[in-house]
């Protein structure tokens, strides 16, 4: 009797490239991007469009900066959902953490666990932590709040970490790498920022 093998699900279903354009790209989409409606329905009308090549695996990042409307944050979105996309086609998806986070909401956010009435119960520390190892980061609206030693304490803890441990950040801004550090007062960050991303100036709309 000739002995039968059984297959489990996940030995028998290949991911492959169009069924993630039809049935996964919508749903990566809204789960990243449900509180951001606007985000989320531009995404959605371009569809899975190719985003810039970026080797996400060896920790490349990207800094995209240009004037306001130039579609950064869309072209920043687009790109979680095609690190989402490698994850699935390579069955790499267990305990991948993703976070889309515009600069400025993230340093209230901290401001706020100042506030002992305010019953937030996450502390600095566990947000700085989870921007710090998340294993795709974008960070929306960078050098867009008002400088400070602590402003510049935050966000050199966040990027250096990434830095050293190779993982990938993609960064939006209307500034130039320049421009960050002279905004910042410090190059140390824009520094990271150039030995670790592809830096692209992102012409209007040009998708």
């Amino acid at each position: 009797m000739v002995e039968q093998k059984h297959f489990t699900q996940d030995e028998i279903y290949i991911p492959n490239e169009e069924d993630w354009n039809t049935k996964f790209f919508h749903k990566w989409a809204r789960r990243y991007f449900r509180e951001y409606p606007r985000i989320l329905e531009t995404v959605l009308d371009i569809g899975p469009k190719k985003s810039p090549s970026v080797d996400y695996r060896n920790g490349e990042g990207v800094f995209l900066y240009g004037d306001l409307g130039a579609g950064k944050t869309i072209t920043a979105a687009r790109m979680i959902l095609d690190f989402q996309k490698q994850l699935y086609l390579n069955r790499d998806e267990a305990n991948k953490t993703v976070l889309f986070t515009k600069t400025p909401k993230l340093l209230h956010r901290i401001k706020n666990t100042y506030n002992k009435d305010s019953g937030i119960q996450e502390t600095e520390a566990s947000i700085i932590k989870a921007h710090q190892t998340a294993d795709f980061l974008v960070l929306d609206e960078f050098g867009m709040s008002k400088t400070s030693e602590w402003l510049l304490e935050l966000l050199y803890l966040i990027v250096d970490h990434r830095y050293d441990s190779k993982l990938p950040t993609v960064f939006t801004s209307n500034y130039n790498l320049d421009q960050i550090a002279e905004i910042l007062g410090d190059e140390r960050i824009s520094s990271r920022i150039q030995r670790s991303c592809r830096v692209i100036r992102k012409k209007p709309w040009d998708m």
